[in-house]
């Protein structure tokens, strides 16, 4: 239909409504991940869409409501048609008649079409009053909108429809422009188009919501957590507040970016009293272990487990409470942690790898 065709048009709803959710949608998604970001290694767009899809619900419902609204409720009149909301029927189709009946009780229009033709007019009120319980409700809306009426259309072929409008004036002096004097024949009943568009807002996205809070849960109740464990294979635990408090502060910002919670401790080999390592693990979030031991081992490293998402085991040389000590760091989805030799000489990354991976495997446990 091209735009010279429009007669008339008629929306239930204006346009701002519309504007104002989405523009509220939007300063969620971008303004909440900034106050309040999320914990762990979250990147911003997930952080972003997050928020939008779940703490925007109410918005969603808002614009689903709105739009549902000004599409069903949409009236357009054409030179051939006249469509409200999903529905389409011929103009040729409706009673010119009862278009003059309605347009007599209109007073403003009624004087624009003076004088009327001379029409049974008792006969097309009795009609009226008729259609009025018998109607076919055009648009596809289960019921009009609050506070818009209803009104009855009376067809060529004696059935009706109903149009909801709070301007029938216009409806009405609309369509005595385009209705033809002699009735089209054919079939009356108005034409529906796809439903494809709502059901992708009524079902699709819903689904898609439900099915991502449904994963998050799912996600969150398999994930796996750590604590520091009692022993890791041949070390005991045996802490040194001393020793925990200047090696701690090395690793504390990187913790703290990545990780929900975490702890620090001083590993002793079995019969041995004095610490030979120290510890610092904890559980998180983690979207990007090689980041969080990039962030904490730096760039010049032996990397023995690459690994991506599902876990990544790294070592380097650091300048530690003054003194350059072997370091060796894992990091997965869930938890990561850093092992320091505290020994002289030091041991070489393979064996302190094995380190850290008996503390991982000791202190790592699936919740759900």
């Amino acid at each position: 239909m091209g735009h010279g065709d429009t007669v008339y048009r008629w929306n239930v709803l204006p346009w701002w409504p519309l504007a104002l959710c989405w523009a509220a949608l939007a300063a969620l998604a971008v303004v909440m991940p900034i106050v309040k970001p999320a914990r762990g290694d979250v990147p911003f767009v997930v952080d972003a869409l997050g928020y939008a899809l779940v703490w925007g619900i109410p918005a969603w419902v808002a614009l689903l409501t709105m739009w549902s609204v000004r599409h069903f409720g949409r009236i357009v009149v054409t030179r051939t048609e006249l469509r409200v909301g999903r529905h389409r029927l011929p103009v040729g189709r409706l009673s010119r008649d009862h278009l003059y009946l309605l347009a007599r009780d209109l007073p403003g229009l009624r004087a624009r079409l003076e004088p009327l033709p001379d029409l049974p007019w008792p006969r097309l009120r009795l009609l009226a009053r008729q259609a009025r319980w018998s109607g076919k409700p055009l648009g596809g809306a289960f019921a009009a909108p609050f506070g818009v009426s209803t009104h009855p259309l009376l067809l060529a072929g004696g059935s009706a429809v109903e149009v909801a409008t709070r301007d029938l004036a216009g409806l009405v002096g609309a369509l005595l422009d385009v209705v033809p004097e002699t009735p089209v024949t054919g079939p009356s009943q108005p034409r529906r188009l796809g439903v494809l568009l709502p059901v992708v807002l009524v079902v699709v996205l819903p689904g898609l919501i439900v099915g991502g809070l449904v994963w998050y849960v799912g996600a969150a109740g398999g994930r796996t957590a750590f604590a520091l464990p009692d022993r890791a294979g041949d070390l005991v635990r045996r802490d040194d507040a001393g020793l925990i408090g200047g090696m701690a502060s090395a690793f504390t910002e990187a913790a703290r970016r990545h990780l929900d919670t975490h702890a620090a401790a001083t590993y002793a080999r079995d019969g041995e009293t004095r610490p030979a390592y120290f510890v610092l693990g904890g559980e998180g979030t983690v979207q990007s272990p090689p980041r969080l031991l990039r962030q904490a081992l730096g760039t010049d490293v032996q990397r023995l487990d690459p690994g991506g998402r599902e876990g990544a085991l790294w070592c380097a040389t650091r300048k530690l409470a003054g003194t350059w000590r072997r370091v060796c760091g894992w990091a997965d989805a869930g938890t990561a942690g850093f092992v320091v030799g505290l020994d002289a000489p030091a041991e070489g990354y393979a064996a302190l790898a094995a380190r850290a991976r008996a503390v991982r495997a000791a202190g790592t446990r699936t919740e759900g």
